[in-house]
């Protein structure tokens, strides 16, 4: 293009966090007087993002029934300071239960969505996104096959650095 400019965009996904930089070349088929100005350069950082989620185990009815339902609900959230990207909840059922029903994820503007019971007797939830200062509420009902206690463990991973890893498992 005579005396134009052209825009080329290149978008590209770190792998890594640091600094990378990137380095165009032009060459024409014209003859260039000046070689200087052919090539630019650009540096940047590359951050990871931050969330720090908390998640938290209830269950209802307390005590459960012997032969009844009874339903857990765990409450992720997202307490910042960035979006929580590429959520993986594993839920180890307890001994003794039966898997009721698919659960199911709340509010519907998160997007995701959760396994049946697998053969380790886990049931795995993947929620997309969860935005700064937001919460998702997944519920998953069992029945119980005997009386005793019952012991119900969970675990996150994700996509961004947790800063509390206290907050990572729930029982």
């Amino acid at each position: 293009v005579e005396e134009g400019i052209v825009f080329i965009n290149v978008v590209v996904a770190p792998a890594t966090i640091g600094q990378i930089q990137s380095t165009v070349n032009v060459i024409g088929s014209t003859v260039d007087s000046n070689f200087e100005d052919n090539q630019a350069s650009l540096e940047i950082n590359v951050d990871q993002l931050t969330a720090d989620l908390q998640l938290v185990i209830e269950d209802a009815p307390d005590p459960g029934i012997v032969n009844n339902p009874l339903t857990y609900r765990f409450t992720l959230t997202n307490n910042g300071p960035d979006v929580a990207t590429g959520i993986n909840l594993i839920n180890q059922l307890p001994q003794n239960v039966l898997y009721q029903s698919r659960a199911t994820i709340t509010p519907l503007e998160i997007e995701g969505h959760c396994n049946d019971v697998n053969e380790a007797n886990e049931v795995v939830c993947t929620i997309e996104a969860l935005p700064k200062e937001a919460t998702a509420t997944l519920s998953l009902v069992v029945q119980t096959l005997i009386a005793g206690d019952l012991l119900m463990t969970s675990s996150f991973t994700l996509n961004a650095f947790n800063p509390d890893n206290v907050n990572e498992d729930g029982t």
